[in-house]
C-alpha cells in the first residue's frame, strides 16, 4: 500500500510536468532500491543512468514475483515434517467435514474465528505463499488431488489449534446450480462468505488482505469475451462415476484442455474462474477463505470416487492406484508416485493415496440429500426442477436476501500480508459455462437452467482463458506507472 501512496503522489507531480517546465519533488525510495544506486554511483565504468533503471527494474521484477520467505518453510518442516504428520494421527484429533450451510449459527462463527486467528497470527498467509510457490509440482499433474489432500488437512490442524472442536467445512455448489443466477447464492451473503463482486466488504472476511498485499477481490460469474466458467453441478460428478481409474480422471501428458471434460482438476479450474479476481490466479488464490472450502469439497469428490473404486463394478484398491508414466503436462516435474511433496518432504505423492487421511484423520458428511436438506435454514428441497435426473428430488440453496443475521467481528487488521504473490504467468482454465452471468436477468437466466436441464446436456469440452492474469489489476498498474514516474525523474 505504500508503494501506491507513493506512486499516486508521483504521478500528481508528472502530470504537473507537463503543464509548467519545473518541479520539486520528494520521494523516498524503497531501502533495496536506494542502496543499489548508492553502489552503482561509485562504479567508474557504468552509464549511472542506466544503472539506475536496471536497480528500478530488477526491484518491481523481485516483488511482482512469489516472494515465498525461509521462514514459511522453517515452519512447514517444524510444525509438520519434523512431527512426522501423516504418520501418526492427527494431533487434534478426528474431525468430520460438513457443508457450510448445515452448520448451526454458532459452529459457524467458531469455523470464521478460526480463520480469523490464521489470518491476524499469519498462518493463513504462510499456506497462501507455499500453495502459490513451485505451482507445476502440484497442478496440472497427478499429484494435484494427493498434495491438496494433505495440504488442507494440514491447515484443518491449524484451525483446530485455535479451537479443537472446529473442522474445515466444505462449500457444495451442485445446490448453487439450480439457482437461475448461481451468484444470488446465501453463500455471498453476510452470513457466510461476503459480497461476491469486488473487495469484500461484509461478512466474517471483511477488509481481509490477500497475496498482492491490497484487498482480496472477487469477481463472480463474470464472462471473459465469449467464454463463462462454469461451477461443478450434479451431472459433472455423476459422470466421473463412470471412470474406475484414478488415471483417467487426472491430468496426464494427454490434451488436458480438451480431451476429458471428466478430469477433476479442470472441473475444479473451472470454479476458480467462476468466483473470479483473487481466486482466478493460482498465486493468491489461498489467501482467500472461499479458496480452502472449494477444495474441501473437491477432496469429498474425489473420496466419493474412491469409494466406487473399491465397489465390484471397479474392484480397485485407490491406495495402489497411481500412475507410474504419463504423469503430467509437458512432462512438468514433481509428479511421480515416490516424488516428494513440496513444504511436506517427508511424504511422497503416493502417501496422499493412504486411506487413513480419511479413517483416522477426517471424514465427510454426505452432501445434503431431500428431503432433510442437512436440516438447514438455508436449503430446500425441490423435487420439480430436475425430476427426470434425480426424481428424489435436488437441494437448492436459499438466496442472499434469505440471509437476516449480522455479522459481528472484530476490526480487520489493515495491515497487508507483507509479501507479494503473483507474476501474471499462470492461467486457471476452467470448462465452458452454460451461458449464466451477473449481466443476465433473473428471467435469462432461468430459461437457460430450463432448458439445460430439459435437454439433460453434457459438460461441454471447451475452455475459457482466465481474463484474470493479475496484470490488469488496478494495483499493479499503479506499481507500474510508479516504476515508470521512478524512471522519468531519474532520468
Amino acid at each position: 500500500m505504500a508503494a501506491i501512496a507513493i506512486a499516486s503522489f508521483i504521478l500528481i507531480f508528472v502530470s504537473n510536468s507537463f503543464a509548467t517546465a519545473d518541479f520539486e519533488y520528494t520521494l523516498t525510495l524503497p531501502e533495496k532500491v536506494q542502496e543499489c544506486f548508492d553502489h552503482s554511483a561509485h562504479l567508474s565504468q557504468v552509464d549511472h543512468k542506466l544503472a539506475k533503471d536496471a536497480c528500478i527494474r530488477a526491484y518491481f521484477a523481485d516483488i511482482l514475483e512469489p516472494s515465498i520467505r525461509e521462514d514459511d518453510y522453517l515452519f512447514f518442516k517444524t510444525e509438520f515434517e519434523d512431527k512426522r504428520y501423516g504418520f501418526l494421527g492427527p494431533p487434534t484429533g478426528f474431525r468430520r467435514r460438513s457443508d457450510i450451510r448445515t452448520l448451526s449459527r454458532r459452529d459457524r462463527k467458531a469455523v470464521f474465528d478460526a480463520f480469523e486467528e490464521l489470518y491476524q497470527n499469519g498462518i493463513l498467509g504462510r499456506f497462501g505463499r507455499v500453495h502459490g510457490d513451485q505451482m507445476f509440482r502440484k497442478h496440472k499433474g497427478r499429484a494435484f488431488l494427493p498434495w491438496h489432500r494433505v495440504f488442507l488437512a494440514a491447515f484443518e490442524e491449524e484451525m483446530r489449534k485455535t479451537n479443537p472442536d472446529v473442522s474445515l467445512p466444505y462449500w457444495d455448489y451442485t445446490m448453487d446450480y439450480y439457482i437461475p443466477a448461481p451468484e444470488n447464492s446465501v453463500v455471498w451473503s453476510n452470513c457466510f462468505f461476503g459480497n461476491g463482486y469486488g473487495i469484500i466488504t461484509s461478512g466474517p472476511f471483511e477488509g481481509w488482505y490477500g497475496g498482492l498485499n491490497n484487498q482480496i477481490h472477487r469477481k463472480l460469474a463474470e464472462r471473459h469475451g465469449q467464454c463463462l466458467p462454469k461451477l461443478i453441478h450434479k451431472a459433472d460428478i455423476k459422470g466421473l462415476m463412470d471412470f474406475c481409474k484414478y488415471q483417467e480422471i487426472t491430468t496426464g501428458e494427454g490434451d488436458y484442455y480438451h480431451g476429458n471434460p471428466f478430469n477433476l482438476e479442470l472441473l475444479h479450474d473451472g470454479v476458480h474462474d467462476w468466483v473470479g479476481g483473487d481466486m482466478e490466479q493460482v498465486k493468491y488464490s489461498g489467501f482467500d477463505p472461499v479458496f480452502w472450502m472449494h477444495h474441501a469439497f473437491i477432496d469429498l469428490i474425489w473420496e466419493q470416487f474412491r469409494q466406487h473404486q473399491q465397489q465390484s463394478d471397479c474392484n480397485i484398491d485407490p491406495e495402489n492406484d497411481y500412475p507410474e508414466v504419463n504423469l503430467s503436462q509437458d512432462n512438468k516435474d514433481g509428479h511421480g508416485p515416490y516424488d516428494t511433496m513440496q513444504a511436506f518432504e517427508h511424504l511422497y505423492n503416493i502417501d496422499g493415496m493412504k486411506n487413513t487421511w480419511t479413517t483416522d484423520f477426517y471424514s465427510y458428511e454426505p452432501q445434503p440429500h431431500c428431503p432433510e436438506c442437512g436440516n438447514s435454514t438455508y436449503l430446500y428441497c425441490d423435487k420439480r426442477i430436475d425430476s427426470i435426473r434425480f426424481p428424489n428430488g435436488v437441494c437448492v440453496s436459499k438466496e442472499i436476501s434469505d440471509c437476516k443475521e449480522r455479522w459481528r467481528r472484530n476490526a480487520p487488521n489493515p495491515a497487508p500480508l507483507h509479501h507479494t504473490a503473483c507474476d501474471g504467468k499462470f492461467l486457471i482454465m476452467g470448462m465452458q459455462g452454460d451461458g449464466r452471468d451477473r449481466n443476465n436477468t433473473d428471467a435469462e437466466n432461468r430459461k437457460i437452467l430450463s432448458d439445460l436441464i430439459a435437454h439433460a446436456s453434457n459438460t461441454s469440452p471447451d475452455t475459457c482463458t482466465s481474463a484474470g492474469t493479475g496484470s490488469s489489476r488496478r494495483d499493479i498498474a499503479m506499481t507500474f506507472y510508479f516504476a515508470l514516474a521512478v524512471l522519468f525523474i531519474f532520468n
